[in-house]
C-alpha cells in the first residue's frame, strides 16, 4: 500500500497530528472506541506503538508510486524527511499532502486503489493515472463550484458565491493549498460575476420598480399619511443605469492589470514561489462580493425611495443622498475585495504581511486600467 502507511519510528521534524493511523492498513484511528482497527483488525495499541500519542510520522516514500508536489511552489517532495518545503519554506502536515486513502477509487468499479503500486485497478484491470485519482479524491472533500461545476453546477455555484462573498474564512478552510487550481471553472466563475455585475442593476430595477410604484399609487389613493395634502399626485420612481461605453472594457482591464500586478509583486520573490493559477483562484473568489455592487446600489436607492413613502418631508435630504450612494457602495466593495485578498494570501497561500501587497496591487491595477481607458 502507499500514501498513509507510516514508518514505525518517528523522524526528525515531524509535527503533531490530530489522530494516529493504523500500521496495518493506514486507516485513521481517530474516534475508534474498540481496541482493534475496524478495517483490518490490527490492535490499536500495536498500531500506535513506537511513537508518542498523536505524533505524525513521515511517509514510506518507496511505497508511493506518484509524484507529490508542494502545494505552493510545485517542488517535488518525494523522499523528504521533514515537513517543510526546501524551496519556498511551506510548512505542512504529512496527512495534507495526499487525500484520504478511502477516497481514492477506480473510476470504473469504485474499488479503492490506494494499495496498488501500478497503474491498473487490481479489481477490474482498468488503467488509470494517479493525478486523476487524487484530483477526484480531493473534489469529494468539498462542494465548491471549482470541483462540482460539471456535476452540480447551480448548487455549487450558489454555495461558492455565498462563501466567497460573506464567509471567506470557511471558503479558504475548504480550499487546501495542496489542491491544484482548475483554471477553466475559475474563468467561468469570473464570467458569471461579470454578468451579475453588469446586469445586477437592471434585475433589481425590474423587480423593485413596479413594486414600489404600486405601493406609492396605493398609498396616494388611500391617502396614506395625508399624502393628498402634501403631493399633487402619486410619486413615480424610475431606476436607470447608463454607464459610459468604456465601462465594461475598463472593468476587464482592471482584472487583467490587477492580476499582472500580483504576478510582479509575488512571483518575483525568492521565498514565496506562488504560481499564477493560485493567484487567479484568490483574485476570482475575492471579487464575488464586489460583483454584487450594482445590484446593491440599486437596492440602496429603492430603500431610500421606500423611506419617502413613510416620510415625504425629507425628500430634500434624500436628493443629496442619491449622489453618494454609488460612491459608498463601490468604496465598500473595493475595501471588501482588498480584505478578502489579504485573507486569502494569509489563510490559503500562507504568506505573512499580505495586506500591503493586496493594497498596492489593487491601486496599481486601477491606475493601469485608467491609463488604458484614455486610449479606448
Amino acid at each position: 500500500m502507499f500514501g498513509l502507511r507510516f514508518n514505525p519510528e518517528p523522524q526528525r521534524g515531524t509535527r503533531r497530528a490530530r489522530s494516529p493511523y493504523c500500521r496495518g492498513c493506514g486507516v485513521s484511528l481517530g474516534g475508534v472506541a474498540g481496541g482493534r482497527c475496524p478495517e483490518c483488525g490490527t490492535a490499536v495499541e500495536a498500531a500506535a506503538a513506537g511513537s508518542p500519542a498523536g505524533q505524525e510520522r513521515a511517509f514510506e516514500w518507496e511505497l508511493i508510486p506518484l509524484d507529490v508536489p508542494c502545494g505552493r511552489c510545485g517542488e517535488r517532495l518525494n523522499g523528504l524527511a521533514e515537513p517543510v518545503c526546501p524551496r519556498c519554506g511551506l510548512e505542512f502536515r504529512w496527512s495534507d499532502l495526499l487525500p484520504p486513502v478511502e477516497d481514492m477509487h477506480c473510476r470504473e468499479c469504485g474499488y479503492v486503489v490506494y494499495g496498488s503500486t501500478g497503474s491498473r485497478c487490481p479489481e477490474c484491470g482498468t488503467g488509470f493515472d494517479w493525478e486523476s485519482v487524487t484530483e477526484a479524491a480531493r473534489s469529494r472533500q468539498n462542494h465548491l463550484f471549482e470541483h462540482w461545476w460539471t456535476r452540480r453546477p447551480l448548487p455549487s455555484l450558489l454555495r461558492t458565491w455565498w462563501l466567497a462573498a460573506l464567509r471567506p474564512d470557511r471558503l479558504w478552510a475548504e480550499h487546501s493549498i495542496h489542491d491544484p487550481p482548475r483554471v477553466l471553472p475559475l474563468l467561468l466563475f469570473l464570467l458569471l460575476q461579470w454578468g451579475v455585475f453588469f446586469g445586477g442593476w437592471y434585475a433589481v430595477a425590474a423587480l423593485a420598480g413596479p413594486a414600489i410604484n404600486h405601493v406609492s399609487r396605493w398609498g396616494y389613493e388611500h391617502n396614506w399619511l395625508d399624502l393628498r395634502l402634501i403631493l399633487p399626485g402619486p410619486i413615480r420612481y424610475t431606476y436607470q443605469f447608463r454607464p459610459p461605453t468604456t465601462f465594461m472594457p475598463f472593468v476587464a482591464c482592471w482584472y487583467v492589470a490587477t492580476f499582472l500586478s500580483f504576478q510582479v509583486f509575488v512571483l518575483t520573490k525568492r521565498r514565496y514561489r506562488i504560481r499564477w493559477q493560485q493567484i487567479l483562484r484568490v483574485l476570482v473568489h475575492s471579487t464575488a462580493l464586489a460583483s454584487l455592487a450594482t445590484a446593491l446600489w440599486c437596492l440602496a436607492e429603492v430603500s431610500v425611495d421606500a423611506s419617502l413613502l413613510l416620510n415625504p418631508g425629507w425628500q430634500r435630504f434624500a436628493q443629496r443622498l442619491y449622489a453618494t450612494l454609488g460612491q459608498v457602495v463601490f468604496v465598500l466593495a473595493v475595501t471588501a475585495t482588498w480584505a478578502h485578498i489579504w485573507f486569502g494570501f494569509h489563510r490559503y497561500l500562507r504568506t505573512p504581511r499580505g495586506w500591503g501587497t493586496a493594497a498596492l496591487c489593487l491601486v496599481l491595477g486601477n491606475l493601469l486600467a485608467r491609463l488604458a481607458e484614455l486610449y479606448m
